[in-house]
Protein backbone atom coordinates (compact mmCIF):
# COMPACT_ATOMS: atom_id res chain seq x y z
CA UNK A 1 0.00 0.00 0.00
CA UNK A 2 1.29 3.37 -0.80
CA UNK A 3 0.56 6.18 1.89
CA UNK A 4 0.02 9.65 0.54
CA UNK A 5 2.31 12.05 2.17
CA UNK A 6 0.37 15.26 1.53
CA UNK A 7 -2.15 15.11 3.95
CA UNK A 8 -5.27 14.43 1.90
CA UNK A 9 -6.28 11.48 4.17
CA UNK A 10 -7.67 14.44 6.58
CA UNK A 11 -11.44 13.18 7.13
CA UNK A 12 -11.36 10.99 4.46
CA UNK A 13 -11.93 6.93 3.80
CA UNK A 14 -9.89 4.16 2.43
CA UNK A 15 -11.63 2.10 0.16
CA UNK A 16 -10.05 -1.15 -1.15
CA UNK A 17 -11.23 -1.61 -4.22
CA UNK A 18 -10.64 -4.02 -7.53
CA UNK A 19 -12.68 -5.52 -10.24
CA UNK A 20 -15.99 -5.82 -8.36
CA UNK A 21 -16.62 -2.18 -9.25
CA UNK A 22 -15.45 0.29 -11.77
CA UNK A 23 -13.14 3.46 -10.36
CA UNK A 24 -15.16 5.84 -11.83
CA UNK A 25 -18.62 4.55 -10.68
CA UNK A 26 -17.30 3.93 -7.50
CA UNK A 27 -15.82 7.71 -7.52
CA UNK A 28 -19.61 8.99 -8.12
CA UNK A 29 -20.93 7.21 -5.29
CA UNK A 30 -18.05 8.26 -2.91
CA UNK A 31 -16.05 10.92 -4.16
CA UNK A 32 -14.10 12.12 -1.51
CA UNK A 33 -12.81 8.51 -0.36
CA UNK A 34 -8.90 7.64 -1.29
CA UNK A 35 -9.31 4.75 -3.22
CA UNK A 36 -6.62 1.74 -3.47
CA UNK A 37 -5.78 -1.41 -5.03
CA UNK A 38 -7.29 -4.84 -3.71
CA UNK A 39 -6.28 -5.61 -0.13
CA UNK A 40 -3.50 -7.97 0.95
CA UNK A 41 -1.98 -8.47 4.46
CA UNK A 42 -0.66 -5.41 6.04
CA UNK A 43 -2.76 -2.73 4.43
CA UNK A 44 -5.08 -1.88 6.92
CA UNK A 45 -2.02 -1.35 9.34
CA UNK A 46 -0.61 0.56 7.09
CA UNK A 47 -3.62 2.84 6.29
CA UNK A 48 -4.05 3.11 10.11
CA UNK A 49 -0.70 5.52 10.16
CA UNK A 50 -3.42 7.98 8.23
CA UNK A 51 -5.77 7.71 11.19
CA UNK A 52 -9.20 7.31 8.57
CA UNK A 53 -12.58 7.67 9.65
CA UNK A 54 -13.20 4.67 8.23
CA UNK A 55 -11.88 1.94 5.97
CA UNK A 56 -14.02 -0.40 3.30
CA UNK A 57 -13.22 -3.70 1.75
CA UNK A 58 -14.54 -4.42 -0.90
CA UNK A 59 -11.81 -6.34 -2.88
CA UNK A 60 -8.70 -8.67 -1.80
CA UNK A 61 -5.96 -10.82 -3.18
CA UNK A 62 -6.45 -14.18 -2.18
CA UNK A 63 -3.83 -16.64 -3.54
CA UNK A 64 -1.48 -14.16 -5.36
CA UNK A 65 -0.60 -12.17 -2.21
CA UNK A 66 -1.21 -13.03 1.37
CA UNK A 67 -4.94 -12.17 1.89
CA UNK A 68 -5.78 -9.44 4.79
CA UNK A 69 -5.47 -10.45 8.27
CA UNK A 70 -8.37 -11.00 10.45
CA UNK A 71 -6.35 -9.91 13.27
CA UNK A 72 -5.36 -6.28 11.57
CA UNK A 73 -9.35 -5.73 10.93
CA UNK A 74 -10.05 -6.68 14.32
CA UNK A 75 -6.95 -4.43 15.70
CA UNK A 76 -8.56 -1.30 13.54
CA UNK A 77 -12.01 -2.13 15.08
CA UNK A 78 -10.57 -2.21 18.82
CA UNK A 79 -8.91 1.50 17.63
CA UNK A 80 -12.25 3.24 17.40
CA UNK A 81 -11.92 2.62 13.29
CA UNK A 82 -15.32 1.61 11.36
CA UNK A 83 -14.02 -1.16 9.11
CA UNK A 84 -17.25 -2.12 6.72
CA UNK A 85 -17.12 -4.95 3.92
CA UNK A 86 -18.73 -6.26 0.90
CA UNK A 87 -19.00 -7.37 -2.35
CA UNK A 88 -15.83 -10.12 -2.44
CA UNK A 89 -13.47 -10.31 0.02
CA UNK A 90 -14.88 -7.52 2.07
CA UNK A 91 -18.32 -9.47 2.15
CA UNK A 92 -16.64 -12.34 3.20
CA UNK A 93 -14.14 -10.91 6.29
CA UNK A 94 -17.54 -8.78 7.46
CA UNK A 95 -19.87 -12.30 7.34
CA UNK A 96 -16.79 -14.10 9.44
CA UNK A 97 -15.47 -10.72 11.84
CA UNK A 98 -19.58 -9.47 12.28
CA UNK A 99 -20.03 -10.38 15.45
CA UNK A 100 -16.26 -8.13 16.74
CA UNK A 101 -18.11 -4.79 14.89
CA UNK A 102 -16.82 -5.22 11.06
CA UNK A 103 -20.39 -3.90 9.01
CA UNK A 104 -21.36 -5.89 6.41
CA UNK A 105 -23.03 -4.65 3.33
CA UNK A 106 -24.97 -6.34 0.74
CA UNK A 107 -26.27 -9.88 -0.21
CA UNK A 108 -23.22 -11.20 -0.79
CA UNK A 109 -22.37 -10.84 2.78
CA UNK A 110 -25.79 -11.78 3.94
CA UNK A 111 -25.34 -15.24 2.37
CA UNK A 112 -22.21 -15.92 3.86
CA UNK A 113 -23.41 -14.61 7.12
CA UNK A 114 -26.57 -16.80 7.50
CA UNK A 115 -24.52 -20.09 5.89
CA UNK A 116 -26.08 -20.11 2.25
CA UNK A 117 -22.69 -19.47 1.44
CA UNK A 118 -19.56 -21.07 2.76
CA UNK A 119 -16.82 -21.33 0.13
CA UNK A 120 -14.30 -19.02 -0.19
CA UNK A 121 -13.75 -19.43 -3.82
CA UNK A 122 -17.23 -18.24 -4.63
CA UNK A 123 -15.96 -14.73 -4.82
CA UNK A 124 -12.24 -15.78 -6.08
CA UNK A 125 -11.45 -13.81 -9.25
CA UNK A 126 -8.26 -13.65 -10.84
CA UNK A 127 -7.56 -10.04 -13.04
CA UNK A 128 -5.24 -7.95 -14.82
CA UNK A 129 -2.95 -5.25 -13.27
CA UNK A 130 -4.01 -1.42 -12.06
CA UNK A 131 -3.65 -0.24 -15.67
CA UNK A 132 -6.33 -2.58 -17.23
CA UNK A 133 -8.58 -1.29 -14.40
CA UNK A 134 -8.45 -4.87 -12.87
CA UNK A 135 -10.08 -6.67 -15.46
CA UNK A 136 -11.71 -9.82 -14.45
CA UNK A 137 -10.19 -12.94 -15.90
CA UNK A 138 -12.63 -15.28 -14.61
CA UNK A 139 -16.66 -15.37 -13.82
CA UNK A 140 -17.01 -15.13 -9.62
CA UNK A 141 -19.07 -17.81 -8.86
CA UNK A 142 -21.31 -15.78 -6.87
CA UNK A 143 -21.86 -13.50 -10.18
CA UNK A 144 -22.27 -17.22 -12.31
CA UNK A 145 -25.34 -18.31 -9.84
CA UNK A 146 -26.29 -14.78 -10.24
CA UNK A 147 -26.43 -14.77 -13.87
CA UNK A 148 -28.06 -18.09 -14.32
CA UNK A 149 -30.93 -17.53 -11.42
CA UNK A 150 -31.59 -14.15 -14.17
CA UNK A 151 -30.81 -16.25 -17.29
CA UNK A 152 -34.15 -19.13 -15.71
CA UNK A 153 -35.94 -16.13 -15.04
CA UNK A 154 -36.35 -14.81 -18.25
CA UNK A 155 -36.81 -18.61 -20.07
CA UNK A 156 -33.43 -18.41 -21.67
CA UNK A 157 -32.60 -21.97 -20.27
CA UNK A 158 -34.46 -24.25 -18.03
CA UNK A 159 -33.92 -25.28 -14.01
CA UNK A 160 -31.93 -27.86 -15.33
CA UNK A 161 -29.90 -26.49 -17.36
CA UNK A 162 -29.15 -24.10 -14.73
CA UNK A 163 -28.26 -26.44 -12.05
CA UNK A 164 -26.08 -28.22 -14.52
CA UNK A 165 -24.34 -25.40 -15.69
CA UNK A 166 -23.87 -24.15 -11.66
CA UNK A 167 -22.49 -27.58 -9.97
CA UNK A 168 -20.30 -27.64 -13.69
CA UNK A 169 -18.61 -24.03 -12.57
CA UNK A 170 -18.09 -25.21 -9.16
CA UNK A 171 -15.94 -27.96 -10.07
CA UNK A 172 -13.44 -25.90 -12.30
CA UNK A 173 -10.28 -24.13 -10.52
CA UNK A 174 -11.33 -20.46 -10.52
CA UNK A 175 -8.81 -19.27 -12.70
CA UNK A 176 -10.19 -20.70 -15.84
CA UNK A 177 -13.50 -20.92 -14.24
CA UNK A 178 -16.77 -19.07 -16.65
CA UNK A 179 -19.63 -20.08 -17.76
CA UNK A 180 -19.10 -20.05 -20.87
CA UNK A 181 -16.11 -23.18 -19.77
CA UNK A 182 -18.75 -24.57 -17.27
CA UNK A 183 -21.45 -24.98 -20.25
CA UNK A 184 -18.85 -26.47 -22.74
CA UNK A 185 -18.57 -29.57 -20.75
CA UNK A 186 -22.16 -30.48 -20.34
CA UNK A 187 -23.42 -32.29 -22.95
CA UNK A 188 -26.41 -29.84 -22.90
CA UNK A 189 -26.84 -27.00 -25.53
CA UNK A 190 -26.07 -23.66 -23.89
CA UNK A 191 -26.07 -21.75 -27.63
CA UNK A 192 -29.18 -19.32 -26.26
CA UNK A 193 -27.43 -18.90 -23.52
CA UNK A 194 -24.22 -18.14 -24.72
CA UNK A 195 -25.71 -15.79 -27.16
CA UNK A 196 -27.58 -13.74 -24.38
CA UNK A 197 -24.59 -13.42 -22.30
CA UNK A 198 -22.78 -11.76 -25.33
CA UNK A 199 -25.85 -9.20 -25.64
CA UNK A 200 -24.49 -8.14 -21.92
CA UNK A 201 -27.08 -9.58 -20.06
CA UNK A 202 -24.69 -11.51 -17.58
CA UNK A 203 -25.27 -10.28 -13.33
CA UNK A 204 -22.49 -8.70 -11.32
CA UNK A 205 -23.51 -9.31 -8.11
CA UNK A 206 -20.76 -8.28 -6.43
CA UNK A 207 -20.99 -4.63 -7.55
CA UNK A 208 -25.12 -4.81 -6.58
CA UNK A 209 -25.95 -3.32 -2.78
CA UNK A 210 -28.91 -5.86 -2.65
Amino acid sequence: MEIPSDGRMNKKIIVFLGPSLALDEARSILPNAWYHSPIECGDILRAMRLKPDGIVIIDGYYEQRAAVWHKEILYALEQGIPVIGAGSMGALRAAELNYFGMIGVGKIFEDYYQGRLHDDDEVAVLHGPRESGYTPLNDALVNIRATIAQAISEKVITVHQGEAIVASAKKIHYPQRTIVNAGKVLALDYSGLFSWLESGNGVNQKKLID
